[in-house]
């Protein structure tokens, strides 16, 4: 399942916890009806979608499905870590996070990612954003101390947008990488 950019200017973070889980919800429900299984579904997630990816498998309240639902999460170009200095670079997420720094902290997808068991792929293109390098960069960094490493990729001449249009193209990359993941699980 691939949650793409869903990006509408008010929504707030509890929509987007809710809408994953209930997608995760409806596979769940439906999946064998269309030859999957429900105990092989993974959650996709580029950008903002990445970002909704890391906030659900991080807040267990709104997992629907025991255990997240999920056997696997791949987050490319996300941010992890809503601090002042990030929403000072990328005002666009108070839409998300709210205009409250306060709650920017314990709304974040960091510390969940910590504690969540769910195995992580996690990668971003060398021309992203710098903001989407260093807390690609800081979410491994972090993810490795605890002792739980994610498979961890930077795409060499990609950017924020090239990496997720690589896929289904000749630049097989992204989408091997990503397939690598999916059939170690």
């Amino acid at each position: 399942m691939r949650k793409n950019r869903l990006h509408h200017l008010g929504a707030v973070l509890l929509a987007a916890c809710i809408s994953s889980a209930q997608a995760v919800s409806w596979v769940h429900q439906n999946i064998a009806a269309h030859g999957g299984s429900p105990a092989r579904v993974f959650l996709m997630g580029h950008s903002a979608g990445a970002i909704h990816v890391a906030t659900y498998l991080a807040q267990e309240q709104f997992q629907r499905v025991p255990g997240s639902g999920v056997v696997g999460a791949l987050m490319l170009s996300a941010l992890y870590d809503f601090t002042p200095e990030l929403m000072a670079r990328e005002p666009i997420n108070k839409a998300y996070y709210g205009e409250d720094a306060a709650q920017w902290a314990a709304r974040s997808a960091r510390q969940g990612l910590l504690r969540t068991r769910v195995p992580l792929w996690l990668a971003y293109g060398e021309l992203d954003p710098s903001s989407f390098v260093s807390e690609a960069e800081a979410m491994n960094k972090a993810l490795c101390e605890a002792g739980r490493c994610p498979v961890f990729t930077r795409f060499t001449g990609h950017s924020h947008m090239s990496e997720i249009f690589s896929i289904n193209s000749d630049d097989r990359h992204v989408a091997d990488s990503m397939l690598a993941f999916v059939k170690s699980r």
